[in-house]
């Protein structure tokens, strides 16, 4: 079972159909952890009490006996949509730091499997960079911590503007560290993006007169490649 780039919010499965039932293609959706929480809505006009637990029992969240009643069915659709969108921002704020609003450490280490395990499958390079802001303890203690967190917020922003492929990620590791996934990456194209990267964060000129290896904020970079 694979979808288009946009996944469903909820699928109306009807269980009788030609070729396989819908206890099949449940199950078969159920097998993508991509897939799996996508609310499932089964039609039947068997014996109720037997396709309700069955089809509960396969993670469907609902069961509609036909012939339905539209406005009964489109109020169970409502119902379950409101659920699942709720779920899914709830998902995103768990996933997403608070401060700088881009992926927090457990969504990196959540990508990071996923694109290693492809990688693998593919046998092609995968990069990491790691990214850390020069003597930041020093501006969060001379500048203050509102100040501190502007720069921050203005770290992020930049960082992400500057890696956009489809499938790279940059997420906020901790404090003032940094990381960026660049999966199909080899050494020399990563190497190029993190001095990419380190010439846009000084390009902000934010003034860091209390480090000592320049009068603006600056990052350091760590780059490592391999394939999986």
């Amino acid at each position: 079972i694979i979808f288009g780039p946009q996944s469903p919010d909820l699928i109306l499965l009807d269980i009788t159909m030609p070729e396989v039932d819908g206890y099949h293609v449940c199950h078969e959706i159920k097998q993508h952890n991509k897939y799996q929480n996508i609310p499932i809505i089964f039609l039947t006009d068997k014996d109720q009490v037997v396709d309700e637990e069955k089809g509960l029992h396969m993670g469907a969240v609902d069961y509609v006996s036909k012939p339905f009643n539209i406005p009964l069915l489109k109020a169970r659709v409502k119902t379950h949509i409101e659920l699942k969108l709720k779920s899914d921002l709830l998902e995103r704020y768990a996933s997403i730091d608070q401060l700088t609003n881009i992926p927090n450490r457990q969504q990196f280490d959540e990508k990071l499997q996923n694109e290693w395990q492809r990688c693998l499958r593919d046998k092609t390079p995968i990069s990491l960079i790691m990214m850390d802001i020069d003597f930041f303890k020093q501006y969060n203690n001379n500048y203050g911590h509102p100040t501190g967190d502007n720069c921050l917020k203005q770290t992020a922003r930049a960082l992400c503007e500057h890696v956009r492929r489809p499938g790279d990620v940059v997420a906020r590791y901790g404090g003032e560290e940094f990381v960026a996934i660049l999966p199909t990456t080899d050494k020399k194209g990563a190497v190029k993006i993190a001095l990419d990267l380190q010439s846009a964060i000084r390009s902000l000129n934010i003034a860091h007169e209390h480090s000592s290896v320049a009068d603006i904020i600056t990052m350091s970079f760590g780059v490592g490649t391999t394939i999986p």
